[in-house]
């Protein structure tokens, strides 16, 4: 049985939540077309408007997790090879290095 503390629960209930949001939000729309690079190139990046991906969801969303306080450090959003928001959480940033 899988044991998962009380941050822990939120965090999965936050990740279910983005997930079903954007399945509704790309269920209305079409596919964006496949990028024409390699990501290990280098990462594009770009408005998730052009993406399928409301803006306003994705900042509630960092919202909720600054006022509840949740111990993440960085969330990163890729859609279709481009990345569409990377955030990081005080008191890391994108020098620090994690484990994954």
């Amino acid at each position: 049985m899988l044991r998962v503390n009380k941050a822990g629960r939120r965090f999965l209930q936050l990740i279910v939540t983005v997930l079903i949001i954007s399945t509704i939000s790309f269920g209305a729309a079409q596919s964006p077309p496949v990028p024409a690079y390699s990501p290990a190139e280098g990462w594009r990046s770009t408005a998730p408007e052009q993406q399928g991906i409301d803006s306003q969801k994705l900042a509630e969303a960092l919202d909720g997790i600054r006022q509840r306080n949740m111990n993440i450090h960085s969330l990163l959003i890729v859609r279709s090879g481009f990345v569409v928001l990377d955030a990081y959480f005080y008191p890391y940033d994108e020098k620090d290095l994690h484990d994954i």
